[in-house]
């Protein structure tokens, strides 16, 4: 059994808590791995569980309590398992203690949840969405050009670059490439403008795209390149 956790838990009824649900599975000799991360993040949530859930024999039957941690943490963990397979549950609690609303006691129900299939991110989209906001200027319409992108596509070595022979390429060659796999679809999310200054292509991120990148840098370290 995994057990997310917060982050230096320093809440003397949380770590009670904690060690309440590690002592009543180590009574059933049930052994507890605990994961920590911040349950307020959904972004690092769920990069979190997406890790997590990987890291598990294929053949394992996963299932994600939900009905535990934050809300965050539950619109985390039904995401993770659209995304995986696991199967989601909801627990209704037996009872809540006296001097808590918060802190159950028992079992009433345990409710299954309906997971349906969720596309994945586009780790790719994400990552050079994130290489283009760093580079850019910080003002003005100038932005990163199309070769600078090319060049970065073919020093990482990402996907859209995959069948290029990386020995004799150049971000010229690519250009074809770097307009169908990168600028088209990050135009279509409204995440970058494209601006024709002086016969070069500037591309810059949209106010959305900084919202999509602050909400899924975890979620890029769950990239497999």
């Amino acid at each position: 059994m995994i057990l997310l956790a917060p982050q230096n838990d320093d809440n003397d009824r949380e770590t009670r808590c904690r060690e309440r649900i590690q002592e009543a599975f180590a009574s059933e000799n049930i052994e507890v791995d605990v994961v920590e991360c911040d349950l307020f993040s959904v972004d690092e949530a769920l990069a979190v569980l997406l890790r997590t859930i990987r890291a598990q024999d294929s053949d394992d039957d996963i299932k994600v309590n939900v009905s535990a941690g934050s809300k965050i943490t539950a619109i985390a963990g039904m995401i993770a398992c659209m995304i995986t397979g696991a199967e989601p549950y909801y627990v209704l609690p037996d009872e809540y203690e006296p001097s808590s609303s918060a802190v159950s006691e028992g079992m009433e129900e345990l409710v299954p949840l309906p997971a349906f299939p969720f596309t994945e991110p586009d780790y790719q989209l994400l990552e050079v969405l994130g290489y283009i906001h760093e580079a850019q200027p910080d003002n003005g319409v100038k932005g990163v050009l199309l070769k600078e992108i090319g060049d970065y596509l073919l020093d990482n070595d990402l996907p859209a670059v995959e069948n290029v022979d990386k020995s004799s390429a150049t971000a010229e060659d690519i250009y074809p490439t770097v307009n169908r796999e990168i600028i088209t679809p990050l135009q279509e999310r409204d995440w970058i403008t494209v601006t024709h200054l002086s016969g070069s292509k500037h591309v810059r991120t949209t106010e959305q795209a900084r919202s999509v990148i602050e909400s899924s840098s975890h979620l890029v370290e769950q990239s497999p390149w």
